[in-house]
């Protein structure tokens, strides 16, 4: 929903990059300074970073919420958003192909929450009984994880892909439905991988290159 900001009559914007900035421009009305400041910091706590020991990716996705609070429909574009599904399918496709090429997959959700859809829950709880899968603590800032890892994937569209983009990391959203254009103006011009196979090629090539 974007008619809101013909409205507001805010003097000054601070946005994260300049995608941000143009879409911005071409909402408002009033004549206002929108300036590109960077990625704009998150909560945080003082509990230490995770080890990293071998060759690891680092994983973010949006915690869905029970239906009974959500409400979704299938016949509309917020199914992708609200499906815990498609949560599942995303962090299982990620967790199989790094299980292939020994690679160790941290992942870190937003926050805990009695909220939390529980078939989501449930699989989750077996999830982390993989052997190569570590969960973050949720109260670390996704600003201190993405400087650790070299290599983080992201739940379209979440900002934890702008964050490790900004501080050069090999950053991109990873969609296991293969419904999201990869020219979707929310990506902030950052690479959307769709289905499987085609992270499973764009993993392989960053290892490969990793391992020599």
């Amino acid at each position: 929903m974007t008619d809101f900001f013909q409205v507001i009559n805010w003097p000054k914007y601070l946005v994260w990059n300049e995608t941000h900035a143009e879409f911005i421009r071409n909402l408002i009305t009033y004549p206002s300074d929108v300036e590109v400041v960077g990625p704009i910091g998150y909560e945080d706590n003082s509990m230490a970073l995770p080890k990293i020991n071998k060759l690891s990716v680092l994983a973010f996705a949006i915690d869905p919420l029970k239906y009974s609070f959500t409400i979704p429909s299938l016949a509309t574009p917020q199914w992708y958003s609200l499906d815990y599904k498609v949560r599942v399918d995303f962090y299982k496709d990620i967790q199989e192909i790094c299980s292939e090429l020994g690679v160790d997959l941290f992942f870190k959700r937003k926050r805990n929450s009695h909220l939390v859809h529980e078939g989501y829950w449930d699989f989750i709880k077996a999830f982390v009984k993989n052997d190569n899968v570590v969960e973050i603590d949720p109260g670390i800032s996704a600003f201190r994880l993405c400087k650790q890892f070299d290599v983080v994937l992201s739940f379209p569209f979440t900002s934890t892909a702008v964050i490790a983009d900004y501080y050069g990391k090999e950053s991109i959203y990873y969609d296991p439905t293969g419904k999201i254009e990869k020219n979707d103006r929310a990506a902030h011009q950052l690479t959307v991988l769709n289905k499987k196979n085609e992270l499973r090629n764009y993993l392989e090539k960053i290892f490969e290159t990793k391992k020599i």
